[in-house]
């Protein structure tokens, strides 16, 4: 799927499925791949799967899957809804806030695969909004927000959330040569910058870094606070 690949997908409706305490709806695949791709055959084997398409397909032969699907005794469906699940049982979430749909969406899509929950914002107000109801582990922020500037945005987060649920931030922008962690001094939150462009495993290795750095910095707090 566009900007979206079907196994991220599946993966992170399966991730809500389990940490929202919801059955898992069943699911059936289309796809142009071939069956012996390693993509497919994971997806084949993923909990709620209950069957694969090659494109192209006889539609008939979906309409029989889907009624079959359907069909099931409510029993049996239980039984395989009840199965034990071995995703994570306490995911990390991620709040990526970029005006560029594209960025935040490719950003993404890379922490979804290593195993993190996201929510993508393009409106800064709006992911700011999101902060204040829940409770994340790392936001990842770009430097350049259209029409509020970064700074801005962190006074607003500052302001909105408490101490205590304040998440580490790591800055994305395309002016690394200027740009400086030093700058954010007001904002202790702030625990890294990763310049644009950049590989998939440099994204990764900075959001561990900041996720690990804001755990430190939650201990100190509590341990301050007795």
């Amino acid at each position: 799927m566009p900007m979206r690949p079907g196994l991220i997908a599946l993966r992170r409706f399966e991730r809500h499925c389990v940490t929202a305490g919801r059955p898992m709806i069943p699911i059936i695949i289309e796809t142009g791949k071939d069956m012996s791709d390693p993509g497919v055959a994971i997806a084949r084997q993923m909990r709620g799967v209950r069957a694969v398409f090659h494109k192209p397909f006889d539609l008939r032969m979906l309409a029989q899957c889907v009624g079959q699907v359907l069909g099931q005794s409510e029993d049996n469906l239980q039984i395989q809804l009840d199965a034990p699940s071995t995703e994570m049982p306490n995911p990390m979430y991620i709040l990526v806030v970029d005006d560029d749909e594209e960025v935040a969406e490719y950003v993404a899509a890379q922490l979804e695969e290593d195993g993190y929950m996201t929510h993508c914002n393009t409106d800064p107000t709006a992911g700011l909004d999101r902060c204040k109801h829940i409770q994340y582990d790392l936001i990842i922020l770009d430097y350049v927000l259209g029409d509020i500037q970064c700074e801005e945005w962190l006074a607003k987060l500052y302001a909105a959330v408490p101490q205590k649920r304040r998440p580490p931030v790591l800055i994305m922008t395309g002016f690394g040569d200027v740009v400086v962690l030093e700058q954010f001094t007001r904002w202790p939150t702030v625990k890294s910058i990763l310049s644009k462009p950049f590989e998939p495993d440099e994204l990764l290795n900075e959001v561990r870094a900041s996720i690990a750095l804001g755990v430190i910095d939650s201990k100190y707090t509590v341990a301050a606070a007795f």
